[in-house]
């Protein structure tokens, strides 16, 4: 009953916090990334929040940041294959992993909608999830690292070099995916 004074029935979606009066300035939404990630690292077969108002909460983050990041124009890469939607931490993150010139996506956030497609959700189709790891792909130098980020823009890799948690969402997403 507690986890039910999260849900906004106006925007229909999840709230990451209760009382944001103290909120970041640019934080305009109730949208955050952090309510995928506490599902994927809490989900153990059970789920204590509905999971229809988790789904319409992922459906209006992935929304969001498709509009909101430009290297979500790209569809395809080279070969053809779709790529999913790139995600950051928040609508209106300013922080670049540099300085606050402006949010990016992180490969933890793309990732966590994978991991959510397959473990969450147990949807039968796993292209949406494959879809997301071939955009982390995309992203990635050649070498095989994974950084905190990827520029908005470029999709060059930026922010903390070889970031564990990226590495780390990379190998939970894809213990529920395959």
């Amino acid at each position: 009953q507690y986890l039910q004074q999260f849900w906004d029935p106006t925007t229909k979606t999840l709230m990451y916090a209760l009382n944001t009066g103290n909120k970041l300035p640019q934080k305009t939404t109730n949208l955050d990334i952090s309510i995928v990630l506490a599902a994927i690292e809490t989900y153990d077969g059970q789920f204590y929040v509905d999971t229809t108002q988790l789904a319409s909460t992922v459906k209006a983050i992935v929304a969001n940041f498709n509009a909101g990041f430009k290297i979500n124009a790209v569809k395809k890469n080279a070969t053809g294959t779709k790529l999913g939607v790139a995600l950051g931490r928040y609508p209106g993150d300013t922080y670049s992993g540099f300085d606050a010139s402006g949010g990016n996506p992180w490969f933890l956030a793309t990732l966590a909608v994978a991991e959510y497609y397959c473990d969450v959700n147990k949807t039968t189709n796993h292209a949406a999830a494959q879809a997301q790891f071939d955009r982390v792909l995309y992203h990635m130098n050649t070498a095989g690292d994974l950084t905190e980020q990827f520029n908005h823009d470029t999709g060059i890799e930026q922010g903390a070099v070889d970031l564990t948690w990226s590495y780390t969402s990379y190998i939970t997403a894809y213990r529920a995916c395959f």
